[in-house]
């Protein structure tokens, strides 16, 4: 009670939700997206393999965050992070909006009908949000170590906003057919008479995809009102760290390094102050093992997994497929969060939890490599189980990740962080590529014909 004091009495309460609001920009757009993926499955002309496009764009667009690192390395004094979280914002605002005119929009590219505006807009959204990874922590490098809680806090909301607001928005059932009569008029006879026949009859959502959109716009103006008032007010900068007074203190501390407070990692390392890692050296197969783990377990959840899991719900259902996706987007920070608090910094248990969710990622691969006809389709054991099968997954992966970095941190510091960011974005690009081919090219999978009456 007496640290929560402490600490509270160390921040300034209206700053820590602003730093909250503004981080939420970071992932919601494109987490919002894939939230939506369940409605726009039905209306696209890539159907079940539009996950694997999603996915494969999303990782091609980490040529973002290169991009600015090399800008950053090339012009250190002219490129300032707070121009460019605005244009993040507005790029993400901007795209929103054109979702909700033009996601549906096709042309025609290599004889087939494509979703050419959604693709770009994704991509557009799939840039500016993996850029924020690489900008908004050194901004926020500037204010007191404290409100990095609120920063991840704020990330966190990213993920768990949407999918709340997708599981109020619900998906369109399967349908019924039911009869629907069809006044016809004779223009030979002059003579009006009726036909009955049956058609597939759908109920609708809550709200449409284009109200989400609408929705994911206002979060980001929200966001961006907060970035104002955290970048120019008064009462916010009064919660900046004093770089001039740091950079003294630095100096005398390292007075054979003078460029060393002039580092920003020197202020990020701020925020590991008060957290105990029970510091461990890792021998070099550890630490290998790691990253392989890590390359792994990011392959399967931003490769393999999300590009087959249509195939892997679909068959057992909309219902199926809309609580898989929505409910793990839900307990993805949860796992985050859990992991801060009961951490496994043993490279045995890390192992063990990683076959473990191995061994459920490939009972989804397999359940998909049975589509259209599954195990138990038709019954509520088998849409219940495909569902704790996904969400069980997202919260192993969640956890796992974030353990394999706090261990790597505890014991290779940053350097170890940088390895483990290479990895990931390693990992989940060869397998996005890899998955890519399997689904939409060589077409593996096999996805249920349309529902008729």
């Amino acid at each position: 009670m007496e640290q929560t004091k402490q600490w509270v009495s160390q921040i300034n309460i209206p700053v820590y939700f602003i730093v909250m609001f503004f981080a939420i920009s970071s992932w919601i757009d494109i987490n919002g997206l894939w939230v939506e993926v369940p409605l726009l499955i039905n209306d696209l002309p890539e159907g079940w393999n539009i996950p694997s496009y999603l996915v494969i764009i999303i990782q091609v667009a980490n040529i973002g965050p290169l991009c600015y690192t090399v800008a950053n390395r090339v012009w250190p004094h002219r490129v300032k992070e707070w121009p460019v979280v605005y244009a993040i914002i507005c790029i993400g605002g901007a795209s929103c909006i054109f979702m909700t005119f033009f996601w549906q929009v096709t042309t025609v590219v290599g004889g087939q009908l494509h979703s050419t505006v959604l693709f770009i807009l994704t991509t557009c959204l799939s840039v500016v949000d993996c850029t924020s990874s690489v900008v908004y922590l050194p901004y926020m490098a500037g204010f007191k170590p404290q409100y990095m809680t609120a920063f991840y806090i704020g990330e966190g909301l990213s993920w768990l906003i949407p999918g709340l607001v997708g599981l109020v928005q619900g998906v369109s059932n399967e349908g019924k057919c039911v009869n629907v009569s069809i006044p016809i008029y004779n223009a030979s006879t002059g003579e009006n008479y009726t036909i009955y026949e049956q058609q597939l009859v759908t109920d609708p959502p809550l709200f449409s995809v284009e109200v989400f959109f609408y929705f994911l716009f206002a979060m980001l103006i929200l966001s961006a009102v907060c970035f104002t008032l955290l970048h120019f007010t008064s009462f916010c900068r009064h919660e900046r760290i004093d770089t001039n007074h740091l950079q003294l203190a630095d100096q005398s501390e390292h007075p054979q390094n003078p460029s060393f407070a002039s580092k920003p990692e020197r202020m990020l390392s701020r925020d590991y102050d008060g957290i105990d890692f029970s510091k461990r050296h890792l021998t070099n197969f550890e630490f290998s093992l790691l990253l392989l783990l890590c390359a792994w377990v990011n392959g399967l959840t931003s490769g393999v997994i999300p590009s087959t899991q249509s195939y892997t719900c679909l068959p057992y259902g909309n219902r199926a497929y809309n609580l898989a996706v929505r409910l793990s987007t839900l307990v993805n920070p949860l796992g985050c969060f859990v992991a801060l608090f009961a951490a496994a910094n043993s490279v045995v248990v890390i192992s063990s939890l990683t076959g473990v969710a191995s061994g459920m990622a490939a009972v989804q691969l397999y359940l998909a490599s049975t589509s259209p006809s599954p195990p138990l389709q038709g019954e509520p054991s088998g849409e219940v189980m495909v569902i704790l099968l996904s969400v069980v997954f997202s919260f192993c992966i969640s956890y796992i990740k974030v353990v394999i970095a706090t261990t790597v941190l505890a014991s290779g510091g940053r350097r170890g962080l940088l390895w483990v960011g290479v990895v990931t974005q390693v990992g989940s690009l060869i397998a996005a590529i890899i998955t890519f081919v399997c689904v939409s090219v060589v077409g593996v999978f096999t996805a249920m014909p349309p529902s008729t009456c």
